[in-house]
């Protein structure tokens, strides 16, 4: 019985060639699009599920507050790990970990780079299931001076030879024993990509107060079997006043550690100094409502066709009622004509998603593959959506036509009917509400892009080279390389800062004049030297910045206006101010410069100090004239060659390094761009395959209109007056929705773009220019043909 349904669904679809081609194409288009976000949902919500006892791992961040300001840091103290195994039993282990980014690595003669590395305790193994090749998990990390390779690590490092037991010295200053061979970090993780893990024993113990106020480390726990984190959670706060109450009182400040669940820190939070920059959650539902209107689009295409094919169909079915045909066997043979043609559409789906997959990694953090063998998750997924779409489009024809009354069709009193036109009005009003609102919103990120790109961040960063600045000669010869670069014509400015804008920085306490000790502020520290100013392209509000002959200005401090704001002076150039818990550094204000972004426009400006003598600069900015790079690069190239041979010569540009921070963004909008485009595309095949069967069935009606003296404009007004009336509705119904939505969206930015009427507008415009030219072919084709032709049998 099923094969002969089949035979006959084939058959019919290859009479009708071109509402077969349409439907395909449509249903493939759509399908794909579904497959590849289907894949990437399935990506995103598996990160860290891979590690064995995963449900029961936690990352202990810290909650900071202080003078009413707030921080929220993905790492925490450097004594809290060995404390929470100390004092709760339910703590089963726990370790802690720093991140590197690349490391250069010596090896008799030869030097490599690493594109980074962890430092671990020991107890690395005891929370994680990381994969080790060779080598004891509870030794391998055991003794100092110990590192972890990867076997591409140790393959490039040592050729064939065995590299247990052997020496490499990390970044020309440290020698380190291989005592064991990592396999591949399983993906997708929350960590970063590492070739190697070093044990946590060569970093400098902080001194006692900094134990716990130092939050530089990443802390894992894993709970006993049975344990309630809940519980852990409640106890945290009496554990914390118990060991650090008396520090948090001197010095104003709250900690509260918070567990998260490690299967949670993916999507569910964002803190400062991630291991790697996580993914969004906001995103990740944004491209699930996509892919779902898409499947929509393109289910409602195959169901307007169909119905709109009725008359032809209700003739078949009034003879086979007539002959016997019973309503269950109808609709079996309209869901396998459903069944047919979406096994089809799947099938060349599948091959548009396998091509399309490279493009669509292009935009993801950890690339994704259509694997159907080892993915069995996904090929449930895929069968899911198949039944899904067989349903969705199959079901509403094949009631339609199964309710056909064979006593009228017979007759000929059957004509398309009002209930199924209805259905096709209301559907393609759906159909282009959803193409309306995906035009506003891919309209409404570029606009957002843009302002974020284009408004003023306080700094010129074009025509600035960024060096990051090795340790050994380089670092120590700073002032004389400063001194060799200005030689050059082609350079205006060179100065050295401990981070730079677009790559955050950290966060410090200070004890500003009137106030208490236990009202300390919190606020960013940029460490600068004289030079920063002009070459950062930056202003002063008041005051003066930094002299190089000035002694004394390596204790004071310059404040941006916000920090200024915040403090409440109405003078702030020559207010003390100390930078506790070392008083060392207390100094004087003596100038404000005016604000500008540090990190991306997703956050405000935030409080910031800037000091000249607390620590070494991590970065060399050279600002040179423009159509000078090759000069710059060259001279540049020669002076690093001559004080840092031991080093590659790399470097970066101030405005891409900035960028870089909106690179989530710009994906997100491409990506979005991309799908709308494919969405309204699969909306209008369907417009096109739908005019030409309303054309098609008003052809009597048009030639007697010509006869009687209508014109070719006038009828092509009549033929796409209704199609662009539907999409003026979708318009009047999608707008609302926006409204809505859009706020929604601009509120995880700080300065979001000002409101306008120029997405609606374009949305209105683009949709009906859409429409018109999806359905004026057919209009004008019709409204062209010789009525002779026409009316010759009536």
């Amino acid at each position: 019985m099923w094969f002969r349904h089949l035979r006959l669904a084939l058959r019919h679809l290859l009479q009708n060639r071109t509402f077969t081609l349409i439907n395909v194409i449509g249903l493939s288009l759509g399908i794909a699009a579904t497959l590849l976000i289907l894949r990437f949902l399935q990506q995103q919500l598996s990160y860290d599920h891979q590690f064995d006892h995963s449900d029961r791992v936690y990352r202990v961040s810290t909650d900071l507050t202080m003078s009413g300001s707030e921080l929220a840091a993905a790492t925490s103290s450097y004594n809290l790990a060995q404390a929470l195994l100390t004092d709760f039993p339910e703590v089963h282990s726990a370790t802690r970990m720093l991140f590197s980014q690349q490391v250069l690595v010596n090896r008799e003669e030869e030097q490599f780079r690493l594109s980074g590395i962890a430092m671990a305790d020991s107890t690395l193994f005891d929370v994680f299931s990381f994969p080790l090749l060779q080598g004891d998990p509870e030794r391998v990390l055991a003794r100092p001076q110990t590192i972890l390779l990867t076997q591409d690590a140790a393959s490039r490092i040592f050729q064939d030879e065995d590299p247990i037991g052997k020496t490499i010295t990390l970044n020309n200053n440290q020698d380190f024993e291989v005592t064991g061979l990592l396999g591949e970090v399983p993906s997708p993780t929350h960590f970063p990509a590492i070739e190697g893990i070093t044990s946590f024993h060569h970093i400098p113990v902080p001194a006692e107060v900094n134990r716990w106020f130092s939050v530089s480390y990443h802390t894992y726990i894993q709970l006993a079997e049975g344990a309630n984190a809940d519980d852990l959670q409640g106890k945290l706060p009496e554990f914390v006043e118990r060991h650090i109450g008396e520090y948090m009182d001197t010095y104003g400040m709250r900690f509260k550690f918070i567990l998260e669940p490690l299967t949670d820190i993916w999507l569910h939070t964002d803190r400062l100094a991630e291991p790697k920059p996580t993914g969004d959650l906001s995103q990740v539902v944004a491209f699930a409502a996509i892919g779902l209107l898409i499947l929509v689009i393109a289910s409602i295409n195959f169901i307007n066709l169909s119905t709109a094919r009725s008359t032809r169909r209700a003739i078949e079915v009034g003879i086979r009622k007539s002959l016997g045909a019973q309503n269950g066997q109808l609709i079996t043979q309209f869901f396998s004509e459903s069944l047919v043609l979406a096994f089809i559409s799947l099938v060349l789906a599948l091959f548009m998603a396998e091509i399309s997959v490279r493009w669509f990694n292009r935009f993801l953090v950890d690339p994704i593959s259509i694997d159907l063998l080892n993915n069995s998750g996904f090929a449930l997924g895929i069968l899911l959506l198949f039944v899904a779409v067989v349903l969705l489009a199959g079901t509403i024809p094949a009631i339609v036509y199964s309710s056909f009354r064979p006593a009228l069709v017979l007759k000929g009193q059957m004509r398309s009917g009002k209930k199924s036109a209805t259905l096709r009005r209301l559907l393609v009003v759906l159909q282009f509400t959803i193409s309306v609102l995906l035009i506003i919103g891919t309209a409404t990120v570029f606009r957002q892009m843009q302002h974020m790109q284009n408004r003023p961040l306080g700094f010129d960063r074009d025509q600035v080279m960024v060096l990051r600045i090795p340790d050994g000669e380089f670092r120590s010869s700073l002032e004389e390389i400063k001194a060799e670069l200005l030689k050059s014509p082609a350079i205006r400015s060179a100065a050295g800062a401990s981070t730079l804008p677009g790559r955050g920085f950290p966060k410090r306490i200070f004890l500003p004049e009137g106030y208490s000790d236990n009202e300390v502020t919190e606020a960013g520290l940029l460490i600068v030297d004289p030079h920063f100013l002009e070459t950062m392209g930056m202003e002063l509000a008041e005051g003066r910045f930094f002299e190089a002959g000035r002694p004394a200005d390596s204790t004071n401090f310059i404040l941006n206006e916000t920090h200024a704001r915040k403090l409440g002076w109405d003078q702030p150039v020559g207010k003390r101010f100390d930078f506790p818990p070392r008083g060392e550094y207390g100094g004087e204000v003596i100038g404000i410069v005016k604000d500008f972004h540090m990190s991306s426009l997703h956050s405000p400006i935030a409080p910031l100090v800037l000091h000249m003598g607390a620590g070494a600069p991590n970065f060399l900015t050279i600002r040179f004239l423009p159509d000078q790079l090759d000069e710059v690069r060259s001279y540049v190239g020669d002076i690093w060659e001559r004080f840092a041979p031991a080093w590659p010569f790399e470097f970066t540009f101030l405005d891409e390094d900035f960028d870089r921070a909106y690179r989530g963004d710009r994906q997100f909008g491409q990506l979005f761009g991309a799908f709308t485009f494919l969405a309204i595309l699969i909306a209008c095949l369907g417009l096109f395959g739908l005019a030409a069967f309303i054309a098609e069935q008003r052809t009597r009606e048009i030639g007697i209109r010509k006869v009687l003296g209508a014109s070719t404009p006038s009828l092509v007004r009549l033929l796409t007056r209704d199609l662009l009336r539907w999409v003026a509705i979708s318009n009047l119904v999608a707008v609302p929705i926006a409204l809505f939505a859009i706020p929604k969206y601009l509120a995880q930015f700080a300065y979001p773009v000002p409101g306008s009427v120029l997405p609606y507008v374009l949305a209105l415009v683009a949709s009906l220019a859409i429409a018109l030219l999806t359905v004026g072919g057919h209009a004008l084709h019709a409204a062209k043909s010789d009525p002779v032709h026409v009316l010759r049998s009536e």
